[in-house]
């Protein structure tokens, strides 16, 4: 099996080291991809390389100097393409592979019905110190030594939904895919100027089998002049289009591996496809919702309710209900109008429907994520979630135009299981 290693690079900061990591490891059929962009050119390249020149496993694209890719996305994909081996595995022109990290990789891929692996990596910073995320998050570390360097290994999160849907704790480096998989998806979006991994990482998920290998088989240099460090707004905000646009695709394929229903509360009119409809009338599974929901515990993995919660009079009891029947790391997506808007106008939509009967805000939602609340509704509140996005705001223009603003509620059950990365307070 051939591993194909690719790095574009527009720096030569440490690519000397990076060809060194590739020298040292105890798995020798691998070939390395370079593309330069920008002002590094193929000839920057065999300078900086000039000493160990003498390796024909490297490879360095020769048809586009001078261009200037926009996109990091185009020029992963331009790597790739030029990739022959029979696993694609990425290395930043900064950082370092772990000697025995392409022998676990290829040794992952022998599996025929694994299409990606990912691995724990150690992440330092311009002098070589740890840099650590919030262990409040979820995070764990275990001491390594890196190249004369005590370092922290990061544990990299489960390849499940809950975390894959949020770019902070979707599978990081080491990645690496089976050609034919990476291909027959599309490769790298294109078009995405920032984050173009995490949504490559949302389709191998929707297609294809995730495997983590409990190792450190990479350091990573977390540099303030990387893309991750001058670009952090546009990275957030495409992060967020990124999650709306998978969210529900992700938990649904999760629920369903999992043998979990996926239902939409007073759904009668307009069920998506993929959900059972619940409500009193024409629908799928009929009942009140205001009493005991027809279904037993921990059945369901998702629970859509768009315009729905204001049609359920108790609150506590809507929330309760929710919770006794999601699964552990259930989702809950829901839409509601709210009683505020996010200009501080009030919101007229869940006054003016004479149907609404209970009224939620950005705020009502806290009572179920944040012990300091709950602790108010005790001991009527048994629900207890994990808040993934909380926000309001107007979805469309009419809705600003006539101030409906809606309060957007993405929640994980939080039962007996195991911790999901993120915020929990309760």
């Amino acid at each position: 099996m051939q591993v194909s290693v690719f790095t574009p690079t527009h720096k030569l900061d440490h690519l000397l080291q990076a060809y060194r990591s590739l020298q040292a490891q105890t798995y020798s059929n691998w070939k390395w991809i370079v593309v330069p962009n920008g002002e590094v050119t193929v000839e920057r390249i065999r300078q900086e390389l000039s000493d160990v020149w003498l390796d024909e496993r490297v490879k360095i694209v020769t048809n586009l100097d001078g261009l200037k890719f926009p996109c990091v996305g185009a020029l992963k994909s331009v790597a790739c393409k030029a990739a022959k081996g029979d696993v694609l595995l990425e290395l930043d022109h900064d950082d370092a592979l772990m000697p025995t990290a392409i022998e676990k990789v290829a040794g992952a891929f022998e599996d025929d019905s694994v299409s990606f692996v990912y691995s724990n990596c150690a992440n330092i910073d311009k002098d070589g110190q740890p840099y650590l995320f919030n262990r409040q998050n979820g995070w764990e570390y275990r001491t390594q030594t890196w190249d004369g360097l005590q370092v922290q290994e990061c544990i990299a999160p489960a390849p499940v939904p809950q975390h894959l849907s949020r770019i902070w704790y979707a599978p990081d480096h080491v990645r690496a895919w089976r050609a034919s998989f990476y291909h027959s998806i599309g490769g790298h979006n294109q078009d995405l100027q920032v984050g173009d991994d995490h949504e490559l990482l949302c389709r191998t998920y929707l297609n294809g089998r995730m495997v983590h290998i409990d190792e450190m088989l990479y350091v990573h240099r977390m540099l303030s002049d990387s893309t991750w460090g001058t670009r952090q707004g546009d990275i957030e905000t495409t992060h967020w289009e990124t999650y709306e646009a998978y969210k529900e695709k992700l938990a649904m394929r999760w629920a369903q591996e999992n043998g979990l229903l996926c239902i939409d509360l007073c759904g009668a009119i307009g069920r998506p496809d993929g959900y059972i409809s619940v409500d009193r009338h024409n629908a799928d599974i009929e009942g009140d919702l205001n009493e005991r929901w027809p279904f037993e515990d921990g059945q369901v993995g998702i629970i859509r309710a768009a315009d729905a919660l204001e049609h359920l009079r108790d609150r506590i009891h809507t929330m309760n209900e929710a919770h006794r029947v999601l699964a552990h790391g259930g989702f809950l997506f829901s839409m509601t109008p709210s009683t505020d808007g996010p200009d501080g106008r009030s919101g007229r939509g869940a006054f003016c429907d004479p149907t609404h009967v209970s009224y939620w805000n950005q705020l009502s939602f806290r009572y179920y994520t944040q012990s300091n609340f709950r602790k108010y509704i005790e001991p009527q509140c048994t629900a207890r979630f994990q808040e993934v996005r909380v926000q309001t705001s107007y979805p469309s223009q009419w809705h600003s135009d006539n101030g409906v603003p809606y309060v957007q509620a993405d929640l994980i059950a939080v039962k007996d299981g195991p911790r999901f990365h993120g915020s929990l307070w309760i």
